[in-house]
């Protein structure tokens, strides 16, 4: 059996829901001014927020974020995409910084967050490149959110998590994923490449994860998604698979009526 998933722009809702985003970029930096913000999509007809953080060695503007960005927006997501203070700094110096202590940008996370929450009313999805969807799946799984925060969260996504650092399968980086550390009402996706040096299916398979919790693969793909050249694929085609997933998760998740999303067809 196949999966074929049709992309439809997202529709407005016949529900008489009133919606209100005062989301931007500038007000953003407002809030965080030691980060960088960019915006993709129309936060006025948009029924989701995706707050995107970027991986460990490469900012906001990698050519894998600024095309996942701009193919969740296609589908009518609005997606603020973010870098965290030691990147900001990496950029404004160019000199190489390691990432920040996780304390660090675990709060960099909590704020920007929480400023989303305070301009919009709109469901938020937490959501990121390796690192950072870690540390946001990490905030996601402490105690330091606040009732109104957590409640409006829908959902988290992870692009390349990374289980374990390569060829250190014994460093495993899955103790809040764990059913008795996930919060309950919060699905993770997770889409992953079966080539990813952080987490190989027949790895994965063999981990304790939370019922909340899917794994979706890319045949072939790496950390990056970048396929074999033998599969007739290219790492943009990958990136547009997982924009599909991730709108087929939203519409799994929020079902409230607020969302027209894929058509999901079956042969």
């Amino acid at each position: 059996m196949t999966e074929i998933t049709t992309c439809l722009p997202l529709k407005p809702s016949v529900s008489d829901r009133t919606v209100h985003t005062n989301l931007s970029s500038s007000c953003l930096r407002a809030a965080c001014p030691d980060l960088a913000f960019r915006c993709d999509g129309d936060a006025a007809n948009a029924h989701a927020i995706v707050i995107l953080a970027h991986g460990a060695g490469a900012g906001m503007d990698s050519d894998f974020l600024t095309t996942l960005s701009k193919a969740l927006a296609a589908r009518g997501l609005f997606v603020v995409s973010f870098e965290f203070a030691y990147m900001v700094k990496r950029r404004l110096s160019g000199n190489k910084r390691p990432p920040a202590p996780k304390p660090i940008l675990l709060a960099n996370w909590a704020a920007v967050l929480e400023c989303t929450v305070q301009c919009s009313s709109l469901p938020v999805v937490v959501a990121g490149k390796s690192m950072g969807g870690r540390i946001g799946s990490e905030l996601l799984a402490s105690a330091s959110l606040s009732p109104l925060v957590r409640s409006r969260v829908a959902g988290c996504m992870c692009y390349g998590y990374p289980f374990h650092p390569p060829a250190k399968q014994e460093q495993l980086r899955t103790e809040h994923l764990a059913e008795s550390r996930w919060p309950e009402r919060i699905p993770l996706k997770i889409v992953q490449g079966t080539r990813d040096p952080f987490g190989k299916p027949d790895e994965v398979a063999n981990y304790s994860l939370a019922k909340e919790i899917s794994i979706a693969w890319l045949e072939s793909g790496d950390h990056d998604f970048v396929p074999l050249r033998r599969s007739g694929f290219e790492q943009r085609d990958l990136i547009q698979r997982a924009a599909d997933l991730s709108i087929a998760f939203i519409e799994a998740h929020l079902c409230d009526g607020t969302l027209t999303l894929p058509r999901t067809l079956m042969r």
